[in-house]
């Protein structure tokens, strides 16, 4: 029988596990375990090691800020520095420590790296300053690892304050011209100075031309014409009636053509012809003043002896006797040719139809009396008989046909032979105190002020105000300014005190703790300097100053910025030979505040400044000569443009060579010429206008004016800086304009 078989599923069979298949599960285990353990150790490290980075990541930073701020505190206290009395000034280092591990270095450099010489501003460069701060933070243990951060810093200078002046300095640069020394001022016109001048000397204005009549000074009473002689004792015993005060040529058989008492009141215009024939007209002489002596309630007229007259209009005396009365007194006989009554068209002998006046013969001064007939001039003047001024005088004048005779008080002083009739010319003008047709001189000057008033261009030399010592002046040079100009004429007092030259110059400061600048020598070649533009350098010399040992001489073609110092012994001058100089100076920043710029002088000479005949230019600034500023006559297109100030020793300013070549003759005839087209339809109103057409042009080509943009002028000084501490601030200020984290 057979055994029965049991089933089973296959998964509840069980096969028996040998040794191999153990080792293997252990091993798988190990192995997952280890791959448990290398990945934990990989995320520890990885997490031990983002730690570490982070920590030293963040250290750098602190170090990097910490530098950082070490940069801003050296720029800071570098900052404050500078606005203290004891900063180093430029090119100085400031160190210091700001923690246990940083520090900073802060570096002081002249200028602005960004102002290039194609840069707008170029020329601000030696007023900047710019401050380069390094920062240091070190790591603490480790000296070798060190952070730096750098801040760079640009300022700007805040002027506040100029360095001492020489004395007097602010009240002598307000003028155009200030002249210290007391040589005379030669002053000749087409020239013209605006502004206010200070003048020390005696000033000769327009001495060489055009030529002056002499008109009278002083007082003149009753004077009187006769077409008949009287004779000797009929003379002397007018004179003594007069000094009884019992003058009264009206009721006598005396008969005068013409008497002119002259005893209007003050402000009168018309002076009467007693005859009611030839009354005149008063031009600027003034009546209403004490007559002749002994004369009861009796005026006289006073004339001022530049340009005061009666012009009685054209009077003629026929036949061949004439007999003359007057009373006079002069103040001066500054004017020596002096007329008192005068039919004339000039000054000359030739010209005279018949003059009673005075003249001076060796040293003293006589009666004189000039009567033309058939066809000539013959001169008296008297052999005896000197005059005094402040004296009251009765001076005769008769002519007989056959002799001229003078009297002085009653008595004959004086006689010459002379025939013949006297000539006769209604179109030559008689007046009293001056020459017929009066001085080209005054007339040219007044014309000028008459010119100006109708709103032409004003010509004059002068616009003023004028300061001068009156008591060095001439009365007549005083009148002309006064009332011919009508320039304010002011009395010194004292005198003013130039700066002394500069010796010794080498080198120059802008402001305290800035750089030296060295002053180069002014490149000539023996001397001569032409075909030249200097300017001033912002780097290297930016307030273009240049030195010379001796004499420049400047010829064509010559432009120079800046200030140009004269020194040495030998011939330290200035001469102008060409045309086309200029000279002018570098704008300093003004003071804070203001709007002034601040102007070194443009010239400082030692000793003369010339621009000779042929030479023109243009000065911008102000000019400081110790001896001469002279312009010596040149041609009538030569020109000299001045804009500044001008302080000088001894002052000349010559005219044209072609106006100083014309003969006082050739003057008179022009005036002559003048007033007669006057009456004419469409005449030319004044002198100068009228000179113009003979090519004598008024417009003046050298002239002198102030400064026409606000401006302070500084004297040069190797000693002391241009700029200075303010007395209110602790230093220099400063104006931070630009700041640059890490440039």
């Amino acid at each position: 029988m057979n055994d029965p078989i049991s089933l089973k599923s296959p998964r509840s069979i069980r096969r028996p596990i040998g040794r191999n298949g153990q080792r293997n599960r252990r091993g798988m285990m190990v192995l997952l375990v280890l791959s448990l353990i290398s990945v934990a150790l990989a995320v520890s490290y990885a997490v031990m090691r983002s730690q570490f980075t982070i920590l030293q990541i963040q250290d750098n930073v602190k170090r990097k800020m910490d530098a950082r701020s070490a940069a801003v505190a050296g720029i800071t206290t570098a900052l404050r520095r500078m606005h203290q009395s004891n900063w180093a000034g430029v090119d100085s280092i400031l160190d210091e420590n700001v923690g246990p591990h940083e520090r900073f270095s802060v570096q002081y450099l002249v200028g602005d790296p960004q102002l290039t010489p194609n840069h707008s501003d170029y020329a601000d460069f030696p007023y900047r300053v710019t401050l380069l701060s390094t920062g240091y933070a070190t790591q603490p243990g480790n000296l070798n690892r060190t952070a730096t951060h750098q801040v760079r810093a640009i300022v700007r200078l805040i002027p506040r304050s100029l360095s001492s002046q020489p004395k007097n300095w602010d009240r002598i640069n307000q003028f155009t011209i200030a002249q210290t020394g007391n040589s005379s001022v030669p002053i000749q016109v087409p020239l013209q100075i605006e502004g206010p001048v200070h003048l020390e000397g005696r000033v000769k204005l327009c001495d060489d031309y055009p030529p002056n009549s002499r008109p009278f000074h002083g007082w003149i009473d009753d004077v009187a014409i006769f077409n008949h002689s009287l004779p000797d004792r009929q003379v002397n015993t007018v004179y003594r009636n007069s000094t009884a005060g019992q003058l009264d040529f009206t009721y006598t058989f005396l008969n005068p053509l013409a008497w002119w008492r002259l005893d209007e009141p003050r402000g009168a215009d018309i002076a009467f012809d007693s005859q009611g024939t030839y009354h005149g007209n008063y031009v600027e002489a003034v009546p209403g003043n004490l007559g002749a002596p002994l004369a009861a309630n009796n005026y006289a007229t006073y004339f001022d002896g530049q340009d005061d007259h009666i012009n009685l209009g054209t009077l003629d005396v026929s036949g061949s006797q004439l007999t003359i009365f007057a009373w006079f007194k002069a103040e001066s006989f500054a004017n020596p040719d002096a007329c008192i009554i005068s039919k004339a068209t000039g000054t000359s002998t030739r010209r005279h139809s018949w003059t009673l006046g005075v003249t001076k013969r060796g040293d003293a001064y006589r009666l004189r009396f000039r009567l033309r007939s058939g066809g000539w001039t013959q001169q008296l003047i008297a052999s005896s008989g000197n005059l005094s001024p402040n004296s009251w005088i009765f001076a005769a004048a008769v002519y007989d046909g056959n002799t001229m005779k003078l009297f002085k008080n009653g008595h004959l002083v004086g006689r010459t032979p002379k025939t013949g009739l006297i000539d006769q010319d209604p179109s030559v003008p008689v007046w009293i105190g001056d020459n017929p047709p009066g001085s080209p001189r005054t007339r040219y000057l007044a014309d000028l002020e008459a010119r100006r008033v109708s709103g032409l261009d004003d010509f004059r030399p002068f616009s003023g105000p004028l300061s001068l010592f009156t008591n060095r002046n001439r009365t007549a040079t005083l009148n002309l300014l006064s009332k011919q100009l009508n320039v304010p004429v002011t009395g010194l007092s004292r005198s003013l005190e130039p700066p002394s030259p500069l010796s010794r110059v080498r080198q120059y400061q802008i402001f305290p703790g800035g750089p030296k600048y060295s002053i180069p020598v002014l490149p000539t070649v023996n001397g001569t300097i032409r075909n030249v533009t200097l300017l001033a350098d912002p780097v290297k010399n930016p307030l273009g100053i240049w030195r010379h040992g001796s004499r420049i001489n400047v010829h064509d073609n010559v432009s120079i910025q800046g200030t140009i110092v004269t020194m040495g012994r030998t011939n330290p001058d200035i001469y102008i030979h060409g045309d086309n100089f200029h000279l002018h100076s570098v704008d300093l920043p003004p003071l804070s505040g203001t709007l002034q710029a601040i102007q070194l002088p443009v010239a400082i000479v030692k000793d003369d400044f010339r621009f000779l005949r042929h030479s023109s230019g243009r000065i911008r600034g102000l000019v400081y000569v110790k001896d001469d500023f002279e312009i010596q006559k040149g041609d009538s297109d030569r020109a000299c443009d001045f804009e500044g100030c001008l302080i000088v020793n001894d002052l000349k300013l010559s005219g044209r060579s072609d106006w100083d070549l014309l003969s006082g003759d050739w003057w008179e005839t022009q005036l002559n010429a003048f007033l007669s087209q006057l009456r004419s339809d469409s005449p030319i109103a004044f002198f100068p206008d009228y000179l113009e057409h003979l090519n004598l042009h008024p417009q003046p080509l050298l002239t002198f004016r102030p400064s026409s943009t606000p401006v302070a002028y500084h004297w040069l000084s190797e000693a002391h800086p241009v700029y200075s501490v303010h007395p209110d601030d602790p230093g220099l200020c400063w104006d931070l304009i630009d700041w640059t984290d890490n440039p």
